[in-house]
């Protein structure tokens, strides 16, 4: 068996090698003479449907695909117990985290202090991980402590600088480190292949890198405009702003500003950079007011800053700013607009929230029908009271008068609405029978589909 991990790090999506993809496509020709040989390619499903080249090859005849998911809870707490630790301590964002194996080698190198499960971040395990590997070179030579940070950083330079995770031994000739070098690779920290040298895990030079970056004195935008801006990059400006984020929260936001708003800069950096956004668990206020200028701005690329705060952590920030209640209040359409825009990535999670917000509006702001039917067919109808007394009164009033498809949408669609679906109907069936449906009562039950209560509509009836 022959198996090739990491392909996708040569993926023209995200790898920092897509150069050497025909190194690979030449190795299968090979493989070809040796029928009985099984082969097993690893790749990120982002760069398998995002290569053109990775998607072909999926689809050959022949290949199958097996997926891979993360850790199961049960088995991030085995792994953490073997450690000698309490996975009954573990929160939820620290378990998302565990789901990585590299995330659990890292704490097992720690795992034996007493502050091990006080980490949040990926890069806090990062940190403990250095710290711990520094303290144990120096007990590996007290007389003559290897210049661990030295040999790291001089290395992450080279490999920035040549856009290359491996690099001949020779990079350290300068300062005369291979001394030390020989104790980070019996620690662990460094794999010595023949006469090349390369970090333990590719994660780890991006870490290394934004460390000795941030003492720089360079901006982003002037570590961009230094080179051509390759795939390379883009782990790099990710853990940096990691990095920034930590230490340095003003400048952070000034640098994603620059980045942003800055037309030399290439869009597949940007885009890293809005990916990283839309991923915060805890956006705050000056990231939001960050977003707010660049919006302003027009520029090329506003839809994707919507698009970014479409999650409900932005959602949440922007609603503790007050933001959303004041867009919905506000007599300019656009406005009105970016609220529901916003609203869409939390419509499942807060539900409830969402008809707080909406109720002000119900029966006299001109646009709720449309707002209540978006929110709804993203929101979870069959589990907020809040929401489906909304939609009733919305029904009573008759707000979804020729646009019936969104409330069959609503009380129907694919997120498993039946016990909600099911007392709408009723509340529907009432109206279509015996209320005010403009068209008369007796030709509507026809119209809108077989159920005696004129319920639901045929497929091809409103745009259904």
């Amino acid at each position: 068996m022959l198996v090739i991990d990491q392909l996708d790090a040569l993926s023209l999506a995200s790898g920092r090698m897509p150069a050497t993809f025909d190194v690979i496509i030449e190795l299968l020709r090979e493989v070809r003479a040796f029928p009985e040989m099984r082969v097993v390619l690893a790749c990120r499903e982002f760069d398998a449907k995002n290569d053109h080249r990775i998607r072909a090859l999926a689809a050959t005849e022949g290949v199958g695909r097996i997926q891979v998911t993360g850790l199961s809870d049960e088995q991030v707490d085995e792994a953490v117990r073997s450690m000698g630790l309490g996975a009954d301590r573990l929160s939820d964002k620290q378990r998302d985290l565990l789901r990585t194996p590299l995330h659990l080698v890292l704490l097992q190198t720690v795992a034996d202090q007493p502050n091990a499960l006080s980490f949040t971040t990926s890069r806090q395990l990062f940190d403990t991980y250095w710290d711990r590997k520094e303290q144990d070179s120096q007990q590996q030579r007290p007389a003559n402590p290897p210049r661990f940070a030295t040999v790291v950083g001089a290395m992450a330079e080279v490999m920035s600088e040549r856009q290359r995770l491996v690099v001949p031994e020779s990079v350290l000739d300068a300062d005369d480190l291979h001394s030390d070098a020989v104790v980070l690779i019996s620690q662990g920290v460094l794999v010595l292949d023949g006469r090349r040298l390369a970090f333990f895990h590719e994660a780890f030079f991006d870490y290394a890198f934004a460390r000795r970056w941030i003492n720089r004195g360079q901006s982003l935008v002037e570590f961009l405009h230094a080179g051509e801006q390759e795939l390379f990059r883009r782990g790099q400006v990710r853990q940096i702003l990691v990095h920034l984020r930590d230490e340095e929260p003003e400048r952070y936001v000034s640098e994603v500003e620059a980045v942003l708003s800055d037309p030399a800069v290439r869009f597949h950096i940007k885009d890293t950079v809005l990916a990283f956004l839309q991923a915060l668990t805890g956006p705050t206020a000056a990231e939001w007011q960050m977003m707010a200028r660049l919006v302003a701005r027009a520029l090329p690329f506003a839809d994707r800053l919507w698009v970014t705060m479409r999650t409900v952590p932005w959602f949440e920030c922007l609603d503790a700013e007050g933001v959303i209640a004041g867009w919905l209040a506000s007599r300019n359409p656009a406005d009105h607009a970016h609220a529901i825009e916003v609203m869409l990535g939390a419509a499942s999670e807060r539900a409830d929230r969402m008809a707080e917000l909406l109720a002000p509006y119900a029966g006299h702001a001109a646009d709720y029908p449309a707002w209540l039917s978006w929110i709804t067919r993203f929101g979870n109808l069959h589990k907020s009271r809040a929401l489906f007394e909304l939609v009733r009164a919305a029904i009573r009033r008759g707000d979804y008068q020729d646009i019936e498809h969104a409330l069959w949408i609503a009380a129907h669609g694919p997120r498993h609405r039946q016990v909600g679906g099911l007392r709408l109907c009723g509340t529907a069936g009432d109206r279509v029978s015996g209320l005010t449906w403009r068209g008369g009562a007796g030709e509507l039950p026809g119209r809108l589909g077989p159920d005696s209560r004129g319920w639901p509509p045929r497929p091809g009836d409103h745009g259904v």
